[in-house]
């Protein structure tokens, strides 16, 4: 059942005013963005520290703390583009790791680097390569969590031939570790977008190219469900972007949307989020200290939209904010700020090579929106 015509009326979004951590003019292309928090958070002089990570099409790849004391540019040996960057505990070794996997397939993993003295430029400890491995080449998403609940995480990957991989560090017959697959689900269509999160469990919604169907891969059973689109006009041009009601990370692969809809398998609903008529060319999404889901969508105007919502509740489908940013971003991701529930953290790249790390006090706008909650 569609849930997009009761909804409240427009209001007007408060207007934020991010404060620009970083700015960087680029010597290539950005590929790949991704935003992470310190691994160190322990460490007096890493608590609260976060990180921009972007790749480039040259193949270099840059760590960047949003105080700006850690530079760290890691170099490649071939000029093959960065495709994908991710951050986590991928090999199980009890910290996050850096992910960085380029077009060909080839993925190096690194260690953060670490601050040794807060505010001081340059003074830090490089990250260094701690595995490699080939894996499938055209590799444009990836996330690194527990998918099957197996105490153990996955590294999940999602390719431009519309065919969805996970794996698994393991030990392998040569007594060597590596990461070894487990599933491979391919979908009908192109895969266009991409968001997993959260519905009764943890799951992965696919946005197809001009369908309207998407696919939910079901971890339970190992394997894909395609669902109709029941809020969708029946027409071929067919931009949407389905999220779960707890997204968590969110990807267009280089593509746009038109509408967003966020899907309750368990109710058996979607709700259509209002959006501006400006093709969404980048999204982003994260939970706030707070629980707050937070999504973020932009245009190639620059023109941003910031929803907020808790657990599966979407009283309105409003944005609660907005602001703009320079023209034409390429490329979005979205981090929960440790050190305050009501910030959230935007990285977004540019065409024409730049890269802007940005920073959303929210406070005022949950107030408004009633989404505030008492810290105490």
């Amino acid at each position: 059942m569609a849930e997009n015509s009761s909804m409240p009326l427009q209001r007007t979004s408060p207007t934020v005013h991010p404060t620009v951590l970083l700015t960087a003019k680029l010597n290539s292309p950005c590929t790949a963005v991704t935003a992470a928090a310190s691994p160190f958070g322990d460490d007096p002089h890493n608590r609260n520290l976060c990180y921009i990570i972007y790749g480039k099409a040259n193949g270099e790849t840059i760590v960047a703390s949003d105080d700006q004391c850690i530079q760290q540019s890691i170099p490649t040996e071939s000029e093959c583009a960065i495709s994908v960057i991710v951050c986590g505990d991928g090999r199980d070794i009890d910290e996050a790791e850096i992910f960085v996997i380029a077009a060909d397939g080839q993925m190096r993993v690194f260690s953060f680097p670490r601050c040794l003295e807060r505010g001081v430029p340059r003074s830090f400890q490089a990250g260094e390569c701690q595995f490699e491995q080939l894996l499938n080449a055209n590799i444009c998403f990836a996330e690194i969590l527990d998918f099957d609940y197996d105490g153990k995480n996955e590294l999940l990957v999602a390719m431009t031939d519309r065919v969805v991989r996970s794996y698994r560090y393991e030990e392998v017959d040569d007594d060597e570790m590596h990461f070894v697959p487990l599933n491979k689900w391919e979908v009908p269509s192109h895969i266009s977008g991409i968001s997993v999160g959260y519905d009764t469990d943890l799951t992965v919604l696919l946005s197809q190219v001009h369908h309207q169907k998407y696919v939910r891969i079901n971890w339970a059973t190992q394997c894909r469900v395609v669902q109709p689109m029941s809020a969708e006009e029946s027409t071929k041009n067919t931009h949407q972007l389905i999220l779960p009601p707890k997204p968590i990370r969110v990807s267009l692969f280089s593509s746009i949307a038109t509408k967003v809809f966020v899907a309750n398998t368990t109710c058996n609903s979607e709700i259509l989020l209002k959006v501006d008529k400006s093709p969404i060319t980048g999204a982003a999404a994260t939970i706030l200290g707070n629980k707050l889901q937070i999504l973020i969508t932009v245009d190639s105007k620059g023109f941003t939209f910031v929803y907020g919502w808790m657990d599966h509740l979407i009283p309105n489908t409003d944005p609660m904010a907005r602001c703009r940013i320079p023209r034409n971003p390429d490329r979005l991701c979205a981090l929960a700020d440790p050190g305050n529930p009501n910030v959230v953290l935007l990285g977004v790249s540019y065409l024409g090579n730049k890269l802007t790390f940005l920073k959303f006090n929210l406070e005022n706008s949950l107030i408004k929106a009633n989404l505030a909650i008492d810290q105490q």
